[in-house]
């Protein structure tokens, strides 16, 4: 019985201890070439958990941008700084880095943290039926 005792704790702790919650990875902020990868000729859901709103945004590879939300279309441009913030605009130009924690992305905003969390990345144009005219909007001049 004494022989069995030490595998029978160490069987009875590997149980309990896949059931325990895993601690979720340290963010690790993303480089240039993977935020062009994971946005470029992407339609991509996002979630902003300060104010609840969910939007679909197209990264055209062009640098030009479609965004849905409100039930509505906006169109800008966005571009990938050197240091790996994407940048988008609609009106004025805004750039925020992007984390990975685990396997789930977040854009970061200054005072509000992980305030975007992005849901879902399917490749090509999701938002404009073919043919449709793209909207007209802010190009960028680098």
């Amino acid at each position: 019985m004494k022989r069995l005792l030490p595998w029978i704790t160490a069987s009875l702790l590997a149980g309990c201890m896949s059931s325990v919650p895993q601690m979720p990875s340290s963010p690790q902020r993303l480089d240039a070439a993977e935020v062009r990868a994971l946005f470029m000729d992407h339609t991509v859901e996002s979630y902003n958990r300060n104010n609840q709103l969910t939007s679909f945004t197209y990264y055209h590879p062009d640098g030009r941008v479609l965004q849905q939300r409100f039930w509505s279309y906006r169109a800008g441009s966005w571009r990938v700084l050197p240091d790996g913030r994407i940048c988008l605009k609609f009106t004025r130009e805004r750039c925020r880095p992007i984390e990975r924690v685990g396997d789930v992305y977040y854009k970061v905003v200054p005072k509000k943290g992980r305030a975007v969390r992005y849901r879902q990345f399917l490749p090509g144009n999701r938002l404009l039926a073919k043919g449709a005219s793209w909207p007209r909007g802010p190009q960028f001049h680098p």
